[in-house]
């Protein structure tokens, strides 16, 4: 007779972090996609650093859109933790995406991966938070559920491929005015 083998496999627990870009500015004749940071918006993405270091939170991948704007939120962060800014991964799908788009780049994160910063623009991402928490997400404000520079912090049990609407459990929701 032949020897029955059982396998146990343990869940990987990971870290999603979801960073909306920080506050930018609107000048004159320049494309949505070029728009700057405020210096309030450099300021949060140090802190947004700074708190990830605290919190023992350091990512080990960082995905962001290429727009300028969310582009310098990702290097000023990264930075901040002493993380190399070529490291960053520049997804132009994060410009502008609906939730669907943010949970197709999500699932196909490496798996060597444990926790993962996503850097991009309201409104997939708010959608995009609100679809995959369990259970559901609270407002933090009247006008803003996810204002500039906000960061959700998000487990995820198992692999980045098998992410799907409903299955992260909210860890932590840091926005600005908490940070100063």
């Amino acid at each position: 007779m032949a020897a029955r083998y059982t396998t146990t496999q343990t869940r990987v627990t990971r870290e999603l972090l979801i960073l909306r870009h920080g506050k930018s500015a609107w000048p004159t004749g320049v494309p949505d996609f070029e728009r700057p940071l405020k210096s309030r918006g450099k300021r949060n993405a140090r802190q947004i650093g700074e708190w990830l270091i605290a919190q023992e939170r350091v990512p080990d991948l960082c995905v962001s859109s290429p727009a300028k704007r969310a582009a310098g939120t990702a290097k000023r962060a990264w930075r901040t933790m002493g993380l190399k800014k070529r490291d960053i991964v520049y997804e132009p799908r994060l410009y502008h995406p609906d939730k669907g788009v943010i949970l197709d780049v999500l699932r196909h994160l490496p798996n060597k991966s444990k926790r993962a910063l996503i850097v991009s623009h309201n409104y997939g991402l708010e959608q995009f938070v609100f679809d995959v928490a369990k259970p559901a997400i609270p407002p933090i404000s009247k006008t803003h559920y996810l204002p500039t520079s906000a960061l959700v912090v998000f487990r995820i049990d198992g692999q980045w491929c098998d992410a799907a609407w409903g299955a992260a459990s909210l860890v932590a929701w840091v926005y600005p005015r908490s940070l100063d």
